[in-house]
């Protein structure tokens, strides 16, 4: 921590120096992150110093950009701004499963992978083998993992937080 950035180069410049005399330590820049907060008017705001290690720049910490922290990505209020994107990325997988699945039974049964698949999900009194289908049944799991963690004496179990769409399925899963 130094008040001027001319100053933080120096011992950015120091500290590679000092790597490459042990021979054996490397700096690695796409890992280190800077912050340097700069007075206009009244309020402190973040600017770009300019500054580099080993020849590569180093990236600012900026208010509108999230970086990353532990393996995760942590934007200016603290939460994890890709969260929606991994369930979305995990749902697409399920759904990929569910392609696979369908396609392993069909070999299993010996039909056509042409054929027509709604047979294997329809319920029995439609002719069908009342299979569900893989995503399906991760969301039923997920709503009755929320109803037995809500359900729980545990106080820090029950303060989790909920899944925005489990009390719809909770009255979707009472019907049944």
């Amino acid at each position: 921590m130094t008040r001027n950035p001319k100053h933080c180069q120096v011992l950015l410049d120091e500290v590679d120096k000092f790597c490459e005399w042990t021979d054996g330590l490397r700096t690695k820049p796409s890992k280190c992150h800077c912050l340097c907060l700069g007075r206009r008017n009244t309020r402190y705001t973040s600017y770009d110093p300019g500054l580099s290690l080993g020849g590569q720049c180093i990236s600012t910490v900026t208010e509108n950009a999230p970086f990353k922290f532990l393996g995760r990505k942590i934007d200016n209020i603290g939460r994890t701004p890709s969260l929606e994107g991994i369930v979305d990325s995990f749902l697409n997988d399920l759904n990929k499963l569910d392609a696979g699945v369908i396609k392993m039974l069909k070999l299993w049964l010996g039909l056509a992978l042409t054929a027509d698949s709604s047979a294997l999900f329809r319920g029995s009194n439609s002719f069908g083998m009342s299979l569900k289908r893989p995503s399906e049944l991760y969301k039923h799991l997920r709503v009755s993992k929320r109803y037995i963690l809500g359900k729980s004496h545990d106080d820090i179990v029950t303060s989790l937080p909920k899944d925005e769409d489990a009390p719809e399925m909770i009255n979707i899963r009472s019907m049944q």
